[in-house]
């Protein structure tokens, strides 16, 4: 049975798929018996024949059809990436309540108008920090809590004393100072190794 890859391709890529694998060609017509596929797709191919075809011009000569396409464009991806800003923020500022940010319709109206102002409406959990920072200085926040929340973040690791400094051995104390100094930033500047 002669197919032409091209336009099954078109209409039903699964059936494209094992058609084209037992083939083993992803293009142009091909002979392919119809025994050499599962049974499912052995109905579906007699299906696709016995089906009127639409009579499509040639392509040029090297022509390449693009295979398996997206099924999304940019616009879906960049609006899933605002969304999750968007839910990222807004846990953002429940955070912020947690921490003192009175719940009230004029904190809501001056940190949306900001938002709106500043960052063209949008959201995400940096731009609420910078948000809540600025208002909160200039007293455009009420907090039922004294003092501007910080925002969220990981403790600080513990600082060594210098008894427990003292009281490591000479390979501990070798590999602590190792391990402090891989954490400084290397200077990149001149004077390269010279000492003041």
């Amino acid at each position: 049975m002669r197919v032409d890859l091209d336009l099954l391709r078109k209409s039903d890529n699964n059936l494209f798929r094992a058609v084209a694998t037992a083939a083993g060609k992803f293009t142009g017509n091909v002979d392919v018996d119809p025994a050499t596929l599962p049974t499912a797709f052995q109905k579906a191919l007699a299906e696709y024949q016995a089906s009127p075809t639409d009579a499509t011009p040639d392509a040029p000569q090297g022509y390449e059809h693009p295979g398996n396409e997206l099924p999304f464009s940019m616009d879906d991806v960049k609006e899933a990436q605002r969304l999750r800003d968007e839910d990222a923020a807004f846990k953002r500022v429940e955070h912020y309540i947690e921490q003192g940010l009175d719940q009230t319709p004029e904190n809501a109206n001056a940190l949306k108008t900001y938002v709106e102002k500043w960052y063209q409406g949008r959201w995400t959990p940096t731009i609420v920090d910078n948000s809540i920072a600025y208002l909160s200085k200039h007293g455009q926040l009420s907090f039922t809590k004294p003092g501007t929340p910080k925002p969220a973040e990981a403790a600080p690791p513990p600082q060594l004393t210098i008894a427990e400094f003292e009281r490591m051995s000479l390979a501990e104390q070798k590999a602590w100072l190792k391990a402090e100094r891989a954490k400084q930033p290397v200077n990149r500047g001149g004077y390269h190794g010279l000492k003041f």
